[in-house]
């Protein structure tokens, strides 16, 4: 393993003025840049345990060296445009469409997928035998199948603990019901006691109302961290916290912050990016809504 002692050390390809302009970004930027990165992490075992299958030393040797003759490519096109949109901008005109927000319709196709992907992950062991059968109970084909699941919640469910879906995080996501003869005080209402009872199963990293939580990424060095520590993993390389705190960012707060805070967000977000893609979503809508009322005036 090579160890890089000095800044004046890192590949060339390193250079912060590439990440000049970041100080710029929405939630949907920020969004775009990481889903690029955290793409390079999908084959990685330590990043998708599912790769590992029977934890030998000789399989795991393959599936690194497949992973970083895969990377290659996508890896340097990142180096070169390190803020580069492959959107070409248009990224967070995407976001602010309704299908991504965190509250949204179901539609029928939802519910057709939801039937298939219960069967696929029923045949392989990922969800309770038997749950494709609700399906029948909706169809109403048995008094059993009925009796057994007309009272069961319904909810999207990936089957994936990786969080395969965009975002990664909460595989589940319940399906709701909204009475529009109702005030709105009163829906508002009684989310918030939905919200309360389904929060307490399933609980999100905060609840706290923020600040934009990308507010001091790029005085972490965020993006530039993230693409050493992937460079480290393909070159097989190590870099201390010294020389990494250093050069990913010109308010070097030391090692110890890097490993306080730096590494562990950079670490989180490649695992997970549902927190930030919900905030892009929601923020990316206010802003086409704004720009629509203003165009109409």
């Amino acid at each position: 393993m090579a160890k890089i002692d000095r800044v004046e050390d890192l590949p060339e390809w390193f250079d912060l003025e590439k990440y000049q302009g970041c100080e710029l970004f929405g939630a949907a930027e920020w969004l775009e840049q990481l889903d690029r990165r955290r793409d390079l992490l999908t084959l990685h075992p330590d990043y998708n345990s599912r790769v590992v299958h029977d934890g030998s030393a000789t399989w795991l040797e393959f599936v690194i060296d497949f992973w970083r003759s895969a990377v290659l490519e996508p890896a340097r096109a990142i180096r070169d445009e390190p803020i580069g949109s492959p959107s070409k901008g248009k990224f967070r005109d995407w976001m602010s469409h309704a299908s991504n927000q965190p509250i949204r319709s179901v539609f029928v196709m939802d519910l057709f997928w939801q039937a298939d992907r219960d069967l696929a992950a029923e045949s392989v062991g990922l969800a309770t035998k038997g749950i494709s059968r609700r399906w029948n109970a909706i169809n109403g084909y048995t008094i059993s199948d009925l009796a057994e699941h007309a009272n069961t919640p319904l909810s999207i469910n990936y089957y994936d603990n990786e969080g395969r879906h965009f975002g990664g995080g909460n595989t589940e996501i319940p399906i709701l019901q909204v009475d529009l003869g109702a005030s709105d005080a009163v829906l508002k209402e009684a989310f918030s006691m939905w919200l309360k009872d389904a929060r307490s199963t399933h609980k999100p990293v905060s609840t706290k109302r923020t600040k934009p939580l990308y507010d001091r990424w790029v005085r972490y060095g965020l993006l530039p961290y993230v693409d050493l520590l992937i460079w480290e993993m393909e070159t097989n390389s190590h870099i201390p916290d010294r020389v990494m705190s250093t050069a990913i960012s010109r308010y070097d707060a030391g090692e110890a912050n890097l490993r306080k805070t730096v590494a562990p967000l950079g670490d989180s977000l490649m695992r997970d990016l549902s927190e930030i893609q919900a905030l892009a979503a929601v923020e990316a809508a206010i802003r086409a809504q704004a720009k629509t009322e203003s165009s109409s005036d």
